[in-house]
């Protein structure tokens, strides 16, 4: 079987070789051999850490998984709220569900092997566990030992079951073996087992939830099996241990779970299925999955990796490199997660059991706000017919629920983040290649929760507050502290104005033009906040009316976050307009102005939310690198994409900058290596950098590739900097690729410098698209934006504006009132060379006009373009 599988790998790398021989390279050159086995070169235990500066967890988890599967077998550490950390010795058992979230999730029944005596409270049973040379975590497998009891425990998976191999001393004391079935990661409302009288299964249930405090509820069924029979059994409730019990049941007040024991000494094998739908189904699985030995479910799961990781060969002198790519490669085709049972069977949304069409899967666990950035884009890419499904299953949930899923878990909506990201989410899958779902009907509960709400089951609204984005084109900000209820209105509109042209481009592409027209003038709202007082994009009141210091970044007290903002500040915030960063340059006064800040703010890569600079760890900073490929700076680009992996991201467990989110970082890291990212969401732009390795093959649909040559990218000695890029053996100054790339696929060739090539991409032609269509010509805020005056008196207001496209040079300001007293005075200018300008307005009140409140409107007109200002004038006499 080896020998076999080593001439097979031989033979693969032979193909994937020729197909590379049409890249011209210098003849002196003499490139590094193409990775045959990449489960050779995949760690699980990468990024299992604490991580770097202010992220806290990592989150991922080293067990066993098959990709995309329901079942990902793996070690627990007490206290660790995602399941495992690698710098905690002690672990509570490996249970059969995990997610690299920022939340307690899953972690559903434990299991502790021990040859410890059965004590008071064995559902509080920890062992130490050794982070050394013989943990071992690589796709499909997992293995480590317990240093007192001398138990060593392995793991590998099928889709639907979890096998555990678990060998004990023989050293006189008995084998024991925990199932915790009450002990879910998230807290279980309720749970019970039960011991057969076989003495060779155990089956159960525990019911889970609570997703980041929301509603959300699942139940997991299991159905477990030993290889030999066992000779003790006993049960426990939370409260108190029963001996020769084979039953219990815990709600909320306990804990649930069984114990079984063997003769000292014995190997057992363990396979354990799940279930979402029932026990039944899980038996069923069992049945289906269960048979093989563990060496045979071990090697299945391996080949399994080896051929979905194959998609991407590379030839890499820097074995680290390879190893942190292919494990964020493997991490990025862990999630979403089957949720069907092998007879196709799946509880859906509405609460009730449906079956799939034969040869579809049921997928859940979506962490769209995470993952439509840049996971999306890969799976729609690499592995079509699964994305299919997933984007199926996203539009079965809607048909069964009333309205799209936001942070999809088990068969519900936890309505987690911000933003309406499933629809990015979707809308990257087709514009990556995926086409076999239900787009029609995808694109019509997109409409209904763009201009509806998107009404659901439970209260849950896809977008809740959409009638007043609608009427003032941005979600105002309702709180001034971090209270219950408190709306980050700054970030769900920028989100929203991405979401909306991503609707744009999807239906366009179906022939609706009407809808693409429509939410491309949407997807311009972002410059409802765009303040040209501060150069901010910054959170407006509902009167209209922006903060007084809306630069600070530090978060209220008790805030995670400044306020308007989800997980970041106005500074971080502010570079999020990926479908329009052209106009966004336009607005912070063009290419010189921006490549300064831009400079500024990535001085520094990793702060949290606090500081002025570059949260490389969380998801809205993901595009930063690219901006400079904009404004003909693609040089820095190069410079920061490089520093950013290579310094944030290493082959150890710390080796992350922050929160794994179900693939997202790792898939970041995974296209910046391949010297690529999908900076526009709903199209399938990829924006240049260098690429990592010197020769790259991605394997695309109907046997078409993506061909990589950059001689010199890795190594000791590795080139940074592009001087030149042939598609196809064209040249090409353009810093991004053809969208037709992702289908007919092409041959990249990368010629590379030590130092930085200040020609290549710098023409303003060169830079990627943009989408500015329905831009507004001028923004403008007015200060104070409540003035007091007695009658018979004069005042002067500030009025700052900045021109948002290129053309107009000049402005004028007029202003009305409903009171015919009050009288603004007419002005008119022109912008500075950075679109800028400042006037002064005044304001003369009558000597009749009575004490009240006045609403002023200014009218700031820029080429075709108009902007308004409504500004309150309190009358009163002195």
């Amino acid at each position: 079987m080896r020998s076999r599988r080593r001439l097979a790998a031989l033979l693969a790398a032979i193909m994937l070789v020729g197909v590379m021989l049409a890249s011209a390279v210098p003849t002196s050159y003499d490139p590094p051999a193409f990775v045959a086995n990449p489960v050779d070169h995949v760690d699980t235990l990468i990024g299992t850490g604490t991580g770097g500066q202010r992220v806290g967890e990592i989150n991922n988890f080293p067990g066993a998984a098959v990709p995309f599967g329901m079942v990902q077998y793996s070690p627990d550490t007490a206290g660790n709220y995602a399941g495992y950390d690698h710098g905690n010795r002690q672990a509570t058992g490996f249970s059969l569900t995990h997610a690299s979230v920022g939340c307690a999730a899953f972690g559903d029944i434990p299991v502790l092997p021990t040859t410890d005596p059965v004590g008071s409270e064995p559902w509080n049973a920890t062992e130490e566990i050794a982070h050394d040379d013989t943990e071992v975590g690589v796709p499909g497998y997992y293995t480590v030992r317990f240093p007192a009891t001398k138990v060593t425990a392995e793991l590998t998976a099928t889709t639907h079951t979890g096998v555990g191999r678990f060998t004990y001393p023989d050293n006189g004391h008995r084998a024991l073996f925990y199932v915790n079935s009450g002990a879910s990661l998230a807290g279980t409302a309720a749970a019970n087992i039960r011991i057969g009288d076989d003495n060779t299964t155990i089956t159960g249930s525990a019911t889970s939830g609570g997703f980041c405090g929301k509603d959300n509820v699942y139940t997991v069924y299991f159905a477990m099996t030993f290889s030999q029979r066992f000779t003790s059994y006993g049960t426990w409730d939370g409260y108190s241990v029963f001996a020769d019990s084979r039953s219990a049941y815990s709600s909320y007040a306990g804990s649930s779970g069984g114990y079984v024991g063997f003769p000292a000494g014995s190997r057992v094998e363990v396979r354990t299925a799940l279930s979402y739908v029932s026990l039944d189904g899980a038996r069923a699985n069992l049945a289906a999955e269960g048979n093989g030995s563990f060496d045979d479910v071990r090697a299945a799961a391996a080949k399994e990796w080896n051929a979905k990781l194959s998609r991407i060969a590379i030839a890499s002198a820097d074995d680290r490199d390879t190893e942190t790519f292919y494990t964020a490669l493997y991490h990025s085709l862990l999630s979403p997660n089957t949720f069907n049972d092998v007879d196709g069977r799946y509880l859906g949304f509405d609460g009730d059991v449906h079956t799939l069409p034969a040869g579809h899967t049921h997928y859940t666990n979506f962490s769209d706000w995470d993952t439509y950035r840049g996971l999306a884009s890969l799976h729609g890419l690499l592995f079509p017919e699964q994305a299919s499904d997933m984007a199926q299953s996203l539009v079965n949930d809607a048909e069964q629920s009333g309205s799209f899923p936001r942070w999809a878990l088990a068969n519900a909506a936890t309505a987690e983040m911000t933003g309406d990201s499933v629809v990015p989410l979707i809308v990257n899958f087709y514009a990556f290649g995926t086409k076999d779902f239900d787009v029609q009907t995808a694109l019509d509960f997109m409409v209904d929760a763009a201009t509806k709400g998107g009404v659901g089951r439970n209260g849950y609204v896809e977008r809740p507050g959409i009638a007043t984005y609608l009427q003032r084109g941005y979600l105002p900000l309702n709180a001034d502290s971090c209270s219950a209820g408190a709306i980050p209105g700054a970030s769900i509109t920028l989100e929203w104005s991405v979401d909306d042209f991503t609707i744009s481009r999807f239906a366009d592409a179906l022939g609706d033009s009407a809808t693409a027209t429509g939410f491309q003038n949407r997807a311009q709202y972002w410059q409802n906040l765009f303040n040209p007082a501060t150069h901010y994009i910054s959170p407006r009141d509902a009167m209209g009316f922006f903060p007084q210091a809306p630069g600070v970044v530090e978060p209220a007290e008790g805030c995670f976050s400044q306020l308007g903002f989800d997980e970041g500040n106005a500074e971080q915030y502010l570079w999020y307009v990926p479908q329009n960063i052209a106009g966004l340059v336009t607005a912070l006064g063009g290419r010189k102005a921006v490549g300064e800040r831009l400079d500024r703010f990535t001085e520094r890569l990793n702060v949290g939310p606090e500081e002025p600079y570059l949260w490389a760890g969380n998801e809205p900073g993901f595009g930063v690198p690219w901006l400079y490929d904009y404004i003909g700076q693609p040089w820095k680009t190069q410079q920061l994409a490089d520093r950013v992996r290579s310094t944030l991201f290493a082959p150890t467990p710390d080796g992350e900058p922050g929160n794994d989110d179900l693939g997202a970082m790792s898939s970041w890291y995974v296209w910046t290596a391949l010297g690529l990212y999908p900076s526009t969401p709903g199209t399938s732009i990829l924006t240049v950098n260098t690429p990592l390795f010197d020769r790259v093959v991605i394997a695309l649909p109907a046997g078409k590739f993506i061909k990589i040559s950059a001689p010199g990218a890795s190594g000791p000695n590795r080139m940074r900097y592009i001087t030149s890029l042939h598609i196809d053996g064209r040249p090409t100054d353009n810093t991004y690729l053809p969208e037709s790339i992702i289908r007919t696929g092409g041959d990249l060739a990368f010629s590379l410098s030590p130092r930085p090539d200040k020609a290549w991409g710098t023409r303003e032609d060169s830079a990627p698209p943009s989408f500015g269509a329905g831009s507004s010509a001028v923004t403008v805020n007015v200060s104070p934006a409540v003035v007091h005056v007695a009658p018979g008196g004069a005042l002067n207001v500030t009025v700052d504006a900045q021109r948002m496209i290129d053309g107009p040079g000049g402005y004028t300001i007029t202003g009305t009132s409903a009171n015919k007293g009050i009288k603004p005075k007419g002005v008119s200018g022109h912008f500075g060379t950075d679109g800028s300008a400042r006037a002064s307005v005044g304001i003369t009140v009558a000597a009749s006009v009575t004490d009240g409140y006045y609403p002023l409107v200014l009218t700031t007109k820029a080429g075709d373009g108009a902007r308004t200002f409504k500004l309150l004038v309190i009358v009163e006499h002195d």
